[in-house]
């Protein structure tokens, strides 16, 4: 409590019953039994106090609430919207792309599932060349355990277990072994043009498959077929070049006839050597007939729909199917028969060698 004090303009003998002069002067006034003097002031008798409040304020207070925090630092908090804050996992909560959800990129030494580990090439013989076998990491950077290929390694090794064998190895030509992982046994340039076995460490002449190590050479020809250096050379040449010489070849001054050549039938030239000419129906292979004029011809083009009579060849005669006795090419060309006289043709008689069966039977 405070003594409070007033002015007051009042005579003295107004209110004491004194005859004295007019004064003014201070009164104590008592509040609860304190006493003070005070000098009368002409400040306002209700000045604001200085002394602090303690009032309830309106401003804001360090006091806990229920509203939601923007605070990045707030581990339950999904910051980047991923479904995952860091207290479920996410390891790096301002990137959706990471987190627990996030499928793990091989060999990019960057843990992107959050598992604390790296997914990393094998490279079993640490050639420094990567197969595309994937291995678990035991932490997020690759090369760091055996077996595992550095980031960003080359998955080119073509053999991961043997160390001397990867791409820009050393090639052993003809060993049988790549050795540099280009998918042929020789040089970097070394290849089988050919096609014959022997690349062109090793192949006189690369662009011939008739030409390479193994070949038979053909004496007095002029080519060397077996890569020696040299063309054979014997006292019964092989004029033509077929590769029979004249002790057995029965015309060496041309390449079609040779023992074991076709010989074509009727046609008065023995190609085969064996002394005559092959004559019809004799000498046609499985795959062949006789046409209406004793050669040889594609069975196959016999009643295919097409008539190939007077317009194709076969073992250089014109072919000719377009008879009675082959019932016209079988129906493909113009001439038709009824060979079972049910008085319906080939061309429409689904069994012409049978008069029970035909169109309406």
């Amino acid at each position: 409590m405070h003594t409070r004090f007033f002015t007051l303009s009042t005579p003295l003998f107004l209110l004491f019953g004194c005859d004295v002069g007019l004064s003014t002067g201070a009164v104590k006034i008592y509040d609860s039994g304190l006493e003070r003097d005070e000098e009368p002031s002409s400040e306002p008798a209700f000045e604001p106090s200085a002394e602090p409040s303690i009032e309830p304020s309106s401003e804001s207070t360090n006091e806990p609430t229920n509203e939601p925090s923007d605070n990045d630092n707030d581990l339950n908090t999904d910051d980047d919207g991923d479904g995952f804050s860091e207290s479920l996992g996410d390891c790096n909560d301002n990137d959706a792309t990471i987190g627990p959800h996030a499928t793990e990129v091989p060999s990019d030494d960057f843990d992107q599932n959050c598992d604390g580990k790296e997914l990393c090439y094998q490279d079993a013989d640490s050639d420094g060349y990567a197969t595309n076998s994937v291995l678990l990491s035991a932490d997020t950077i690759c090369g760091n355990d055996n077996g595992e290929a550095i980031a960003g390694a080359p998955q080119t090794d073509c053999d991961d277990y043997n160390p001397s064998i990867f791409p820009m190895a050393t090639e052993v030509p003809n060993d049988g072994i790549d050795q540099d992982c280009d998918g042929y046994d020789g040089g970097i340039n070394n290849q089988d043009t050919d096609g014959d076995g022997f690349d062109n460490t090793v192949d006189c002449n690369d662009y011939d498959a008739s030409i390479n190590p193994n070949a038979y050479d053909i004496p007095n020809d002029g080519i060397d077929q077996d890569c020696d250096g040299s063309d054979a050379t014997s006292t019964n040449p092989d004029a033509d070049g077929d590769g029979f010489d004249n002790t057995i070849d029965c015309n060496d001054y041309n390449a079609t006839i040779y023992p074991g050549a076709y010989d074509i039938p009727n046609d008065g030239i023995d190609q085969d050597c064996d002394g005559s000419d092959a004559t019809s129906g004799g000498s046609c292979s499985v795959i062949e007939m006789l046409d209406c004029n004793g050669n040889c011809a594609p069975t196959i083009w016999y009643g295919d729909g097409v008539c190939h009579s007077g317009l194709d060849t076969w073992n250089g005669n014109v072919v000719d199917y377009n008879c009675g006795t082959l019932y016209y090419e079988n129906g493909d060309c113009s001439g038709s028969v009824d060979v079972d006289g049910d008085g319906f043709d080939n061309t429409i008689d689904c069994n012409d060698y049978d008069a029970t069966i035909y169109p309406g039977a």
